[in-house]
């Protein structure tokens, strides 16, 4: 199942600027891959375009790294449907922070700044109890979305289980028909009140994204924070899941991402693909553990999946074991087969594509690959080492940096990447954080 979540990069990030490395079950290597642009060109005329390339992997010991891309198609403003928005804020007493409530506040600000005039906001705050602050009103409205968001004072204990009954029946109540109907969470962490049992409030998430509320989620703050609860949260309701540390973050995710984190292109998008047993021995997909499916949920059209926004994109990495050594000799056959299947939201038909590996996707140095590859490539070995992976065994951030260097130098503008070298020099002698 296809993701696109980065909250697991910007919550390491976090750490680590404030001088720790992560909980290990924190990173999740997909998510610190997903974090980064690979400059993947979107297609004008189909859903998704696909990408593939390989090198021998500079981490991976006698492996092969493959990196297969999927890039969905922009809308154009004439496509983009009406968002229809029910912000659920968290304004418990831990929320009382300038890096909680006071981010929030600049956050929605940012996005109110930036919707159509017809899209609509509704806003439902719960500490100790829930209720409705403003119903759903157009976004040509701003001063009086602007004074709503304003008037958010924080106090009391973490009511969740009312917050989501408050929020779900103020976005059925407003619900549009072909609009884009979301939930969005913005939350410090752990529900203290209410009904506390998760797969409670999981399954009413659940229920709502299949009549067409979908329900993304955004963190904030340290301490107590339950990264698990509100990635599956996310999972659940099919949406987003990103973790919010700065203004700056605020405005990658709600300004200048907005479009795809409001425009759904496709749901239910899944990945296959099929090793050619000829030439590869064994492989290993890098991260998307919790995203795992058996061979026949591919086809099997009734399984839930993620979904893609408008000019997304998504990094999957496998290492690869070969039998023989990559050559010419290897012939027309495909070193592997990828498959996606999507239903589109325009028109609900499911549609499948798929494209094959060759020899002509390989490089024979790893070093000679382009630097959006390498940069690839660093990433995953970087979330490999903090989550204490087998497979990172012998490596170490130093080699990480090594590697990053040179695709820092030559992607000088990219200042995800430059931020990303400087974590991973300050890395190294650091403790395990709480």
């Amino acid at each position: 199942s296809i993701d696109v979540d980065t909250a697991s990069y910007t919550l390491t990030r976090n750490y680590i600027i404030g001088g720790s490395l992560p909980p290990a079950e924190s990173v999740r290597t997909e998510e610190v891959v997903n974090f980064f642009d690979y400059d993947y060109k979107a297609p004008t005329h189909r859903t998704f375009a696909v990408y593939a390339e390989a090198a021998p992997s500079k981490f991976g010991r006698g492996t092969h790294l493959l990196k297969i891309g999927v890039k969905g198609k922009r809308l154009g403003r004439e496509e983009q449907r009406r968002a229809v928005l029910t912000f659920l804020i968290d304004t418990s007493g831990s929320m009382e922070k300038p890096d909680r409530i006071g981010l929030v506040k600049k956050s929605l600000k940012m996005l109110v700044g930036k919707l159509n005039d017809s899209d609509l906001i509704s806003i439902v705050q719960y500490d100790s109890r829930a209720r409705l602050v403003l119903s759903h009103t157009e976004a040509k409205n701003r001063q009086t979305i602007i004074e709503a968001i304003d008037s958010l004072q924080c106090s009391g204990s973490t009511n969740l289980e009312q917050g989501l009954n408050k929020a779900y029946e103020a976005a059925a109540k407003g619900f549009v028909s072909k609009g884009e109907n979301r939930v969005l969470i913005l939350s410090d962490g752990v529900a203290n009140l209410g009904n506390l049992d998760a797969d409670a409030l999981l399954a009413k998430v659940s229920n709502y994204r299949k009549q067409g509320i979908y329900c993304s989620v955004f963190g904030l703050g340290m301490g107590t924070y339950d990264d698990v609860m509100l990635e599956t949260l996310a999972n659940k309701g099919d949406g987003t899941y990103a973790y919010l540390d700065s203004e700056e973050e605020a405005r990658r995710l709600f300004v200048d991402d907005l479009s795809a984190t409001l425009n759904t292109i496709a749901k239910d998008v899944k990945i296959q693909v099929e090793f050619n047993e000829r030439l590869v021995k064994s492989y290993r997909q890098l991260g998307y553990e919790n995203r795992q499916l058996t061979k026949e949920q591919f086809r099997d059209d009734t399984v839930d999946a993620g979904e893609v926004g408008s000019g997304q994109s998504v990094t999957a990495l496998y290492e690869l074991g070969m039998k023989e050594v990559i050559s010419k000799r290897l012939g027309p056959d495909p070193i592997a087969t990828v498959r996606v299947r999507y239903r589109r939201t325009d028109n609900d038909a499911v549609e499948e594509i798929e494209i094959p590996v060759r020899f002509s996707d390989f490089t024979n140095d790893f070093n000679k690959t382009d630097a959006r590859f390498r940069l690839a490539a660093c990433a995953a070995e970087f979330a490999e080492i903090l989550r204490g992976s087998p497979y990172a065994q012998g490596s170490d951030y130093r080699d990480v940096s090594a590697a990053l260097r040179p695709v820092a130098l030559e992607l000088n503008l990219d200042q995800r990447v430059q931020e990303f070298l400087r974590l991973t020099t300050s890395a190294p002698g650091m403790a395990r954080g709480q």
